[in-house]
């Protein structure tokens, strides 16, 4: 019969260390530490014990819960077990807290508006504002947007009609360049793969701000902004034409060929490849009707401008400059 080999009392300290130590092993670690030299001699196995292992949070209790019941069984080893037993608490303690893992930040609900392909939508924001969507556009804005943080960000068109308030300045934010305003009426088109940006001003008052500049708009001005070079122009213009989309209408003042059929391929869902052969930055003005297929408005521009198209098997639509 194989006889059970008996702990050392530096293994019964371990297990004290661990929070693991048996009932029958405690008397004899309580009796070890009568003596203040072996209280020592305990308190160099505790750092031992500290730089090759990090507690569990089940052993910080069951540490706690052992060092009560030692704490208990003597007045002299009260003395030292209440300290060391303090000091461990707190080294373990500050390990748990080390090696815990810290919370996942709480992400902010974003709340996402959408308009199809030739459809019009309108949102009121939580501050009261209105916002009416062009043709494939959204509108983004955290679940904290309130009268501290109104902010939203915006891709394609849109037109606003901003609560007024002073105190807390409204902002739209289109990629690199952003509006801010009190309280006003203006229309914002910012598509994505567009080269400009542009903002009318019908009403109030408005700052367009880039990395590069800042400027202040007022009523019948419209701003223009370039992706590519990053300037920034105003100049006087019929601004309620720019709201002309919102009763079915598409139009275009003093637009890129190439800006052209990049609106009409995201309003109508159709890949449109623009050929140039000499003119890629010619404007032209255009006012069309979207409730038109996309096959007649490319006839009404072919009639307008020097322009031909072809359209191809998979859908993909070509449109070239006439020699």
């Amino acid at each position: 019969m194989t006889q059970d080999r008996i702990k050392t009392i530096k293994e019964i300290s371990y297990d004290y260390f661990r929070g693991t130590i048996a009932p029958e092993d405690t008397a004899r670690l309580d009796i070890f530490l009568k003596d203040g030299k072996n209280a020592e001699l305990f308190r160099e196995w505790e750092k031992e014990w500290e730089n090759t292992e990090t507690p569990t949070y089940s052993q910080i209790v069951s540490f706690s819960r052992l060092s009560r019941r030692l704490h208990r069984s003597s007045v002299r080893k009260a003395t030292y077990i209440g300290a060391a037993a303090a000091v461990a608490m707190a080294v373990a303690a500050i390990l748990f807290t080390v090696n815990r893992p810290a919370p996942a930040a709480q992400e902010p609900k974003m709340h996402i508006v959408e308009s199809g392909l030739k459809e019009n939508t309108k949102v009121t924001l939580p501050d009261g504002t209105m916002v009416w969507l062009n043709s494939a556009s959204r509108i983004m804005y955290s679940d904290s947007f309130s009268k501290d943080n109104r902010q939203v960000d915006l891709y394609g068109e849109a037109y606003f009609d901003v609560t007024k308030d002073e105190r807390h300045p409204f902002t739209v934010r289109m990629g690199s360049s952003s509006i801010t305003v009190k309280g006003t009426r203006f229309d914002v088109c910012a598509y994505e793969k567009e080269s400009r940006v542009y903002a009318a001003l019908l009403e109030g008052s408005i700052v367009f701000n880039t990395d590069c500049a800042t400027m202040d708009i007022i009523p019948g001005e419209v701003v223009t902004f370039s992706k590519e070079d990053k300037s920034i122009t105003k100049a006087p213009a019929d601004v309620e034409s720019w709201t002309s989309w919102m009763k079915g209408s598409i139009n275009l003042c003093a637009v890129t060929y190439k800006d052209l059929f990049t609106r009409l391929s995201t309003v109508y869902g159709k890949e449109i490849l623009f050929e140039p052969n000499k003119h890629s930055d010619k404007t032209i003005n255009v006012v069309l009707n979207s409730s038109e297929s996309l096959e007649n408005v490319l006839d009404a521009l072919c009639v307008l401008a020097p322009l031909e198209w072809t359209g191809s098997a998979d859908g993909t639509i070509t449109v070239c400059e006439k020699e």
